[in-house]
């Protein structure tokens, strides 16, 4: 059951949906949920890292990076060590974004998230 579009919380939620399907590596419905949360406020800059993330563990990079200038737009002041506290460290291997990397070996999880952004066009 959906929620109500005018409920006031509700691109958190739809955030909260994005984030739960992209850990369980469902990436298309993860950067479809995000988009939606993003459609409900610009300036939901955790919606827009994931929907970005999503979009390039499925490999559509040119997606995610129109998706990094509709970020800037709405968060021109973005940083990384702003968004949300859980790592979501399959989404950040360009080999293979269902490898799952021991975290130890991988670095802090906002560097890679900075890493996989600047990739993608961001300049932070």
């Amino acid at each position: 059951q959906r929620l109500s579009p005018k409920d006031m919380t509700l691109s958190r939620d739809l955030f909260f949906e994005a984030e739960i399907l992209a850990g369980l590596e469902r990436y298309e419905e993860a950067a479809a949920a995000a988009h939606s949360a993003v459609l409900h406020s610009q300036t939901n800059y955790d919606a827009h890292v994931v929907r970005i993330l999503s979009l390039h563990a499925l490999g559509r990079d040119l997606e995610a990076r129109q998706a990094v200038q509709e970020m800037l737009l709405g968060v021109p002041d973005f940083a990384v060590e702003e968004t949300w506290m859980t790592p979501l460290p399959a989404m950040l291997d360009p080999d293979s974004p269902t490898k799952r990397i021991p975290m130890a070996e991988r670095g802090p999880w906002f560097q890679q998230v900075r890493d996989v952004l600047t990739n993608l066009g961001w300049q932070g």
